[in-house]
């Protein structure tokens, strides 16, 4: 199975704007920007997500205020997602599957997912 990097990091931000400045001045491109939520994209084409912590889409918190919500790896093929696929159900892990993606929560409660191509 061929995991290429994280593809994207998803946080959940008690201030949105904070947040984004934050990202902004780390020199990361915005992409969009709504009132609960900026999106922005690093030089190597992965994506940063700050969304406001009370956010319906945002996976658990493991920890109180703001902090990271999810790490979403990317694979090489369809082929190595269907055989994480294959090995988180073996490990009995709680899944989570859209087209191209599966999620999982790790000992700690921590999201993570992983998504092909």
């Amino acid at each position: 199975m061929s995991i290429i990097g994280v593809d994207e990091v998803i946080y959940g931000a008690e201030d949105v704007a904070t947040g984004g400045r934050f990202f902004r001045d780390w020199g990361l491109t915005q992409t969009a920007e709504r009132a609960d939520r900026i999106e922005f994209e690093t030089l190597n084409g992965g994506r940063v997500v700050v969304a406001a912590r009370e956010a319906r889409d945002l996976p658990a918190a493991i920890e109180p205020g703001s902090t990271l919500r999810e790490a979403v790896w990317g694979v090489g093929t369809s082929a190595d997602l269907a055989g994480i696929r294959a090995r988180l159900v073996e490990m009995k892990a709680p899944l989570e599957e859209s087209p191209g993606r599966v999620r999982t929560v790790d000992p700690n409660g921590f999201a993570v997912s992983f998504q092909g191509d």
